[in-house]
C-alpha cells in the first residue's frame, strides 16, 4: 500500500510517471494498493454553514463522535470547494472555521477541525474521477478490485483500489 490518499496529493499530469515508477519497483503480477478519495459533486458550491450544520446535527444525534464529524466536515468542505476546479484546498473556509471555533462562539466541531487540520489548510488536493485513475494506470497496471467500507459517513467515497502489475 502506498500511503493514504497518495494520488490525491499529486497533480494529474504527474500520475502517469507515478504509475511508471511503481511499475518499475514491483515484480510481475505484484499488487499495488491505493486508498483514494473521490469528491462529492453534489456538495459543490454549498456554503460552509450548511455543511457545518449537517455535521453538528449528526454529532448531537450521536451518529458520530467529534473526530468523525470534524473529518466528515473536512471532506465535505473539499467537495464544496471543488466547483469548476481541478485542485481544491481548505483555505477558502479557514476564516469561517476560525470564527466558529474561537471564543466567544467556541463551537467544538469547528475548534476540533482547526486543531486536526491546521497544518493542512494550505495543502492542495486533486479533484479527480475514476476514469482519471484508469487512464493514468492502464499502461502499467490492471485494476482488479475496488473495495469500500461503510463504517463512517463518506467512506463510500474513499475506496481502496487494488491494481495488478502488467
Amino acid at each position: 500500500m502506498v500511503g493514504d490518499r497518495a494520488l490525491d496529493h499529486l497533480a494529474l499530469p504527474e500520475w502517469p510517471e507515478f504509475f511508471r515508477r511503481m511499475h518499475g519497483r514491483l515484480s510481475d503480477g505484484a499488487p499495488l494498493v491505493l486508498h483514494v478519495t473521490f469528491l462529492d459533486e453534489s456538495l459543490q458550491g454549498r456554503p460552509f454553514k450548511q455543511l457545518h450544520d449537517t455535521w453538528a446535527q449528526r454529532l448531537r444525534r450521536g451518529e458520530t463522535d467529534l473526530d468523525g464529524a470534524a473529518c466528515g466536515l473536512f471532506e465535505d468542505l473539499l467537495s464544496a470547494g471543488a466547483e469548476g476546479s481541478l485542485y481544491v484546498t481548505l483555505a477558502p473556509y479557514w476564516d469561517d472555521l476560525l470564527r466558529h471555533g474561537s471564543p466567544p462562539s467556541s463551537d467544538p466541531l469547528s475548534a476540533r477541525m482547526v486543531e486536526l487540520f491546521r497544518r493542512s489548510r494550505n495543502e492542495t488536493w486533486t479533484n479527480f474521477k475514476f476514469s482519471h485513475i484508469s487512464e493514468a494506470s492502464n499502461s502499467y497496471f490492471e485494476i482488479v478490485d475496488l473495495r469500500t467500507s461503510h463504517d463512517y459517513f463518506g467512506s463510500e467515497r474513499q475506496p481502496t483500489i487494488i491494481f495488478r502489475r502488467l
